[in-house]
């Protein structure tokens, strides 16, 4: 067997993308050789998010980082969510893990405190979770509501009336021992 009929084989195994060995007869060489070709591609995979309010209104402006598993490296800097859909992708990870968290929230909207967990597993098989560790499939885009912002401005309760009348009372005691004092001089 010639050096190009090898060659041409080597190449075939190549096309089919798979693991596989040639093994080339004896009686065309001189000795046996067996050729194992791997394929080594690198999987890779991507996701993308919808960013919602609460009643699934597209919001535009939102931040996102993707940082390595440890949560600090960044991978890719911050994306910005569009509209007309406010759907962000990231494409082409290679497998891994990858932490992703919010980092710009959407004008009048309170940011999301959950950091998901994102798994590239292959390139047909993407895995999200939260902080607890409960990974689901992603089999579509992954929706993240925020919640608006309140205009209400709350106050602290201070009390009722019994509250009021014993701080009165609490007040009065001293103050009335004081004039005492001053009195008795």
């Amino acid at each position: 067997m010639s050096q190009k009929v090898i060659a041409r084989l080597v190449l075939a195994a190549l096309a089919m993308a798979i693991t596989t060995t040639c093994i080339i007869p004896q009686a065309a060489l001189a000795s046996p050789v067996t050729i194992r070709i791997v394929n080594n591609r690198q999987h890779t995979n991507g996701f993308t998010i919808e960013k919602v309010d609460e009643a699934g209104k597209a919001l535009e402006g939102a931040g996102f980082t993707l940082y390595a598993e440890d949560g600090t490296t960044m991978v890719l800097e911050e994306q910005f969510t569009e509209l007309p859909n406010a759907r962000l992708s990231f494409n082409r990870l290679p497998a891994g893990m990858y932490v992703l968290k919010e980092t710009t929230v959407s004008n009048g909207y309170t940011a999301s405190q959950t950091i998901w967990n994102i798994e590239i597993i292959s390139d047909e098989l993407v895995m999200i979770g939260n902080a607890a560790g409960t990974m689901r499939e992603l089999t579509s885009d992954y929706r993240i509501t925020n919640t608006r912002k309140s205009d209400k401005i709350v106050l602290p309760d201070t009390g009722d009336a019994w509250g009021l009348a014993l701080s009165a009372l609490l007040l009065a005691v001293p103050g009335c021992a004081l004039a005492y004092c001053l009195m008795m001089r």
